[in-house]
C-alpha cells in the first residue's frame, strides 16, 4: 500500500512539475525540493539490488529490491541526459537479492527471493522499446544472491543460495533464441554474494 501510494504521489508531483517547469522555474525548483523531502530520492528508498545499464539506450534502471520487510516489484528509470528518474511498468514479481542481464534492448530479471523470502525460479524479460515486461521459461534451479552474465548470445546464473540456504556450485544458462535453460559446468567451489562478467 505504502509503495503505491509513494507511485501515485510521485506521478502527481512530477505532473504538477512539469506544468510549473513550462511556467514558473523557481516555483518547480521549490515543488522538486518538495517532492525530495516527502518521497526521497530512489537511492535512499530501498536496499540496493543489481541495476542493469548498457541496454542500447543510455539510461539506468532499478528494480525489485527490499526496505525493512517489503520487497519490491517497482522499477525506476534514471536518464542522464535529463538528470531524472522516471517510473516504469512494474516487474510481475515482487523480489530480491535477483540477478539481471542484458542481450540488445532486453533486461532479464532471474530468480531472487520472492516476498515469501523464499528464492525462486522465475524469470521476466523488460523490453525498452515497448516498455513491457514478459515471463521466460523459469531456471532449473531455485536461487537467490547468485550472479548472471552474458557470453555471447547466452545468459548464464550462477552459483547463490537454494530454499535451504545452502550455497550453490551450480551453473545454467538460457538461450533466448529457443527459449529454454540447459545445466552448464559447475563452479569448482559453491558461492553466493558474487559478482560475474
Amino acid at each position: 500500500r505504502h509503495q503505491r501510494e509513494a507511485t501515485e504521489l510521485r506521478k502527481r508531483h512530477q505532473r504538477e512539475l512539469k506544468e510549473l517547469q513550462d511556467r514558473h522555474g523557481r516555483e518547480a525548483k521549490d515543488l522538486q525540493e518538495r517532492h525530495n523531502r516527502e518521497i526521497g530520492p530512489v537511492k535512499r528508498r530501498r536496499v540496493p539490488t543489481p541495476a542493469a545499464a548498457n541496454l542500447r539506450n543510455p539510461c539506468l534502471y532499478v528494480m525489485g529490491g527490499k526496505s525493512g520487510q517489503v520487497v519490491f516489484s517497482a522499477v525506476e528509470k534514471f536518464d542522464p541526459r535529463s538528470e531524472a528518474w522516471g517510473d516504469v511498468d512494474n516487474m510481475g514479481s515482487k523480489r530480491g537479492k535477483f540477478a539481471t542481464a542484458v542481450l540488445g534492448n532486453q533486461l532479464y530479471v532471474l530468480g531472487g527471493y520472492d516476498f515469501r523470502q523464499s528464492p525462486t525460479t522465475s524469470v521476466e524479460r523488460y523490453d525498452t522499446r515497448s516498455d513491457s515486461w514478459s515471463k521466460v521459461s523459469p531456471m532449473g534451479c531455485e536461487r537467490a544472491d547468485f550472479a548472471a552474465a552474458v557470453a555471447g548470445s547466452m545468459i548464464y546464473a550462477i552459483g547463490g543460495q537454494d530454499e535451504d540456504a545452502a550455497e550453490l556450485a551450480t551453473v545454467e544458462r538460457f538461450d533466448p533464441r529457443t527459449g529454454t535453460w540447459e545445466e552448464a559446468a559447475s563452479l569448482s567451489s559453491p558461492r553466493c554474494g558474487h559478482c560475474a562478467v
